[in-house]
């Protein structure tokens, strides 16, 4: 049985799904029915679904978007996650805090697979819990945005409350700096 809690927020209405063993899915929808989503997603994985008031997810969701929090403390199922590079790639952004920004090539190389950045963002496009697992800080190499599930502007207000900014980096090309720091795989 899964859990289903629905808040309304900046960028649109948020359904989650939640079961014994943590967050299944975070579904964000700006128009529409935000309960068919997540009914779908429920029977696509022989589920049943039960409406929940606010519960872990939805209360940390909303805080979140309040301003009021800046890292999750949920239990993450990611039975959704197809392959293992995907998930291993999944738990490197999770390690990206607020304020902290990553390439795709340098998140594949925090997962162990260097030249990996393209499958790096085919996992970041199939995350089943966005804004818990920080994808849209997650950033092309040259700082530019990435296509964020055909919502950029929904990625540059993200960055832009986590207090990026749009500025000059090497060379002529431009990128995202959130507050001077970026993740970067050790060298050696």
């Amino acid at each position: 049985m899964l859990m289903l809690e629905m808040l309304s927020s900046p960028v649109g209405e948020v359904s989650c799904l939640t079961g014994p063993a943590g967050v299944v899915r975070i579904i964000c929808v700006q128009q529409g029915d935000p309960v068919e989503p997540a009914l779908s997603c429920a029977d696509r994985l022989g589920e049943s679904v039960r409406r929940a008031t606010m519960g872990p997810c939805a209360s940390q969701l909303r805080e979140y978007f309040r301003g009021e929090r800046r890292a999750f403390d949920l239990p993450l199922d990611l039975r959704l996650v197809p392959g293992t590079f995907h998930r291993r790639a999944l738990r490197m952004v999770e390690t990206l805090h607020w304020g902290e920004c990553a390439s795709y090539g340098e998140i594949a190389a925090l997962a162990g697979s260097p030249g990996a950045a393209r499958a790096v963002g085919a996992a970041c496009a199939e995350n089943p819990v966005p804004f818990v697992i920080p994808c849209h800080r997650v950033v092309r190499a040259d700082g530019r945005l990435g296509s964020f599930g055909g919502r950029p502007e929904l990625q540059r207000w993200l960055l832009s409350r986590e207090g990026a900014s749009w500025v000059a980096s090497t060379g002529s090309s431009l990128g995202w700096a959130v507050q001077g720091r970026s993740r970067r795989p050790a060298s050696g």
